[in-house]
């Protein structure tokens, strides 16, 4: 072999081990020379591709159970809301300590919510590491529990470790939604996580179509004593007519509930007749217009049945 063709071989192979350490150091972590910020920088590079294992690599995990750190979660939080504009704010190195402050935002359906965390890391064989690639917490849901899942699954019924962004917490009910102000986590955010759980539109359009049909039945059906009177003076069942003025109503979440319990509270003004109780308590029939006080429950599950309550 000459030594022209020893020197291109001899290029080929240290071009070839040069592309081969790139690939490992793209794959793997970053080079020695890489600075704090570079680390935080990528961490969220990998959280934003889903991609668990990489940003898992750039930093230590606090005690905790690891089920909710893998690609199939934190594609749930990024099919959730997107991570955007990732950027760094602020770093501050002292010896083989450092901060650096980060602010990114989270794209979700009803809009955008931007956040900032400072990040702490440390220096560890010549690299940069985070000192926490997940947050420890508790998810711990007010109302609706039993609504609430995570892919499907029952919720954790301890301390977990989460990755920051949405939390990857679905309803199973199209009636209810999550509210994403208070529904994600960071590295900011308290060891006990509460979900926040509101009726959803659908909801609301479904409670106020359900107890409709039902107060029609009443007006124009059997006599039925648990249908809703303008009063207690009024004979149970004895109220007979049509809505003329539909009052929309009231429609809220049990905030006491696990298995969301959804109520509903409105004063439609109905033409008709009816028996009331005069001063004597004699039942006297009467007609004309009047408001009735409707209330009703029922749970946020298909099919939808609204029960008659009193106040």
């Amino acid at each position: 072999m000459t030594a022209r063709r020893r020197l291109a071989f001899l290029g080929v192979l240290v071009g070839a081990a040069s592309l081969v350490a790139g690939i490992v150091v793209a794959a793997f972590g970053l080079t020695a020379s890489s600075g704090p910020a570079v680390v935080v920088r990528s961490y969220f590079a990998a959280l934003a591709r889903a991609d668990a294992q990489q940003a898992l690599a750039y930093g230590d995990l606090p005690a905790g159970p690891h089920e909710l750190l893998t690609d199939k979660v934190l594609a749930e939080q990024i099919r959730i809301a997107p991570l955007r504009d990732v950027t760094v704010t602020a770093t501050a190195q002292d010896g083989n300590s450092a901060r650096v402050g980060v602010r990114y935002t989270m794209g979700f359906a009803d809009g955008p919510i931007t956040t900032s965390a400072t990040m702490t890391l440390h220096r560890s064989s010549d690299e940069w590491r985070l000192d926490r690639a997940a947050i420890g917490a508790e998810i711990v849901p007010s109302t609706a529990a039993e609504r609430l899942s995570v892919l499907g699954g029952t919720l954790p019924h301890a301390r977990v470790l989460l990755f920051p962004g949405a939390l990857p917490v679905r309803v199973d009910t199209s009636y209810l939604e999550l509210v994403p102000a208070f529904d994600y986590v960071s590295f900011g955010s308290p060891s006990t996580l509460q979900p926040a759980v509101r009726v959803s539109e659908q909801g609301e359009t479904a409670v106020r179509a359900a107890v409709r049909a039902s107060l029609q039945r009443c007006l124009g059906g059997p006599p039925d004593p648990a249908c809703p009177l303008p009063s207690e003076r009024y004979v149970p069942g004895s109220v007979r007519g049509r809505i003329v003025v539909a009052s929309d109503g009231l429609v809220d979440l049990d905030q006491n509930n696990p298995a969301g319990l959804l109520h509903y509270a409105g004063k439609p003004t109905i033409s008709g007749h009816w028996r009331r109780l005069d001063y004597h308590n004699v039942a006297r029939r009467q007609a004309g217009q009047v408001l009735l006080d409707v209330r009703a429950s029922g749970y946020a599950v298909d099919p939808l049945r609204m029960h008659w309550t009193t106040a």
